[in-house]
């Protein structure tokens, strides 16, 4: 279930919009005066596994914080990631991008080869987080849509681009990765200012 923090820009929203295009089996929830407890219960009824609040910071997106709704007698959300951004690129501002009509019906991340640590550190705390898979060679071929990870030699900025795989073309939101905070395995990743 992906929504926003209180009173998003339209930025932020269309944003949103991006991600549940190419987030399989994800739902939009409008959040207005919802409180973390009142998104518990939404998903519950909803049966989401996972809670994503994109937080705006100057009209921008500036973090995605990941949930998950703990089974009763917890009655609460439980947090299992921090991504901090240093700057998004929405689909429809993309050259030679292809605009998708139909949710993606599935999602896995390429691991790019001869990658450092920290990147595989990064693509475990990503899968886990939105329930992706890993990509292997063979999965090209049937999945719709793949997470490129791209990187410097100072590993970030990393960047994250949605392709879908009958195009070879960007689908989704390019987003730049300033950091991240994994609550399950401890793993941090800061460029720069701390988050």
């Amino acid at each position: 279930m992906i929504t926003t923090s209180h009173r998003p820009s339209q930025r932020v929203r269309s944003f949103v919009k991006e991600l549940f295009i190419v987030l399989p089996g994800s739902t939009r929830f409008s959040r207005g005066k919802a409180t973390l407890q009142d998104l518990y219960y939404e998903a519950q009824i909803t049966g989401a596994k996972r809670v994503v609040i994109v937080n705006t910071w100057r009209g921008n997106p500036y973090s995605i914080l990941v949930y998950e709704p703990l089974p009763p007698p917890e009655l609460k959300l439980s947090q299992l990631l921090s991504i901090f951004l240093a700057g998004i690129r929405l689909r429809r501002e993309t050259r030679n991008s292809i605009e998708k009509t139909i949710q993606s019906s599935s999602l896995c991340i390429s691991i790019p080869p001869d990658a450092p640590r920290e990147v595989y550190d990064f693509i475990d705390s990503f899968s886990r987080g939105f329930l992706a898979k890993l990509c292997l060679d063979e999965d090209y071929k049937v999945t719709e849509t793949i997470v490129k990870i791209t990187y410097s030699r100072n590993i970030c900025p990393l960047k994250l681009e949605f392709i879908d795989t009958n195009t070879g073309k960007i689908c989704g939101p390019t987003l730049k990765i300033r950091g991240i905070e994994d609550y399950v395995s401890g793993y941090r990743l800061y460029c720069g200012k701390k988050a």
